[in-house]
């Protein structure tokens, strides 16, 4: 309540940060190379996998973006609001395809209209 600093990427941040917390953090092998990034085994690689579980080349580099940067210098993040609500939809993908049971949020859609 009290930053300065905008909190459109908080939402996105917190999601993805979670994932350490939870047990299925991503490996941050993202590189010129690795550009792919492959939901079902949390890796990033080179072209796209043989399934549908996965990000392509600019959402990959979006959720890259997302890892390296602290919530302070989200300021430094320039999504579209597409974007962003593309990356919570591909990031409740994520957690459904890592936790069992976990069916989704019913709540993300408010996010998406509170956080515009």
């Amino acid at each position: 309540d009290e930053t300065a600093q905008s909190t459109n990427y908080f939402h996105l941040w917190f999601l993805v940060h979670l994932t350490s917390y939870l047990g299925f953090i991503p490996q941050m092998n993202y590189s010129e190379q690795m550009k792919v990034f492959n939901m079902k085994e949390g890796v990033f690689q080179e072209i796209p996998p043989d399934h549908e579980y996965f990000m392509d080349e600019t959402s990959s580099a979006l959720f890259h973006q997302l890892f390296i940067l602290t919530p302070e210098r989200n300021a430094l993040l320039n999504f579209s609001l597409e974007e962003r609500n593309q990356m919570v939809e591909k990031l409740l993908l994520y957690y459904q395809l890592h936790l069992s049971g976990f069916t989704g949020l019913r709540s993300h859609h408010i996010l998406h209209t509170v956080l515009e």
